[in-house]
């Protein structure tokens, strides 16, 4: 049983975005109570429908957005896929690029560094932009993608 967190994940991960000269827009984690929500472009009741994403972060015009998690999820590399190949959110991505000044979006995972897990995750990479797992010392490691963290 993995004895890492999704909290831990997150942290962690935001640690090290922080240490890579990322500016942190939001974050989220189980109880958090905080976060950015994007909502569906057409929704009647408040957060029906509502994502809200583990860390939303930005450098210079660059924007990521991941969904983090204890384990490999397939349903959030789905969700991350919707966002980044649907039109059901394109509007809130819209208003948060003008708020927040980026030009462009990368969508990715944060899992921890457990060997079966990555596995189901690295099998599942054409669903995300990038994926960064989570040793048990907080060390991230940047496993798929080609952006510049």
């Amino acid at each position: 049983m993995n004895e890492i967190s999704e909290e831990f994940v997150t942290k962690s991960i935001m640690k090290y975005l922080q240490e890579e000269k990322y500016e942190i827009i939001s974050f989220d984690f189980p109880q958090s109570g905080t976060g950015h929500v994007l909502h569906p472009n057409s929704h009647d009741n408040k957060n029906y429908g509502a994502i809200i994403p583990d860390i939303i972060a930005k450098k210079s015009y660059i924007c990521i957005i991941m969904e983090n998690k204890d384990r490999y999820i397939a349903s959030d590399f789905e969700k991350l896929t919707m966002l980044r190949d649907g039109n059901k959110y394109s509007q809130g991505l819209i208003k948060l690029k003008e708020k927040i000044k980026v030009k462009s979006y990368f969508f990715g995972a944060g899992i921890p560094f457990v060997k079966e897990e990555i596995a189901k995750a690295l099998n599942n990479c054409d669903k995300i932009d990038f994926l960064i797992a989570v040793g048990n010392d907080e060390k991230c490691s940047l496993l798929y993608g080609n952006i510049d963290i």
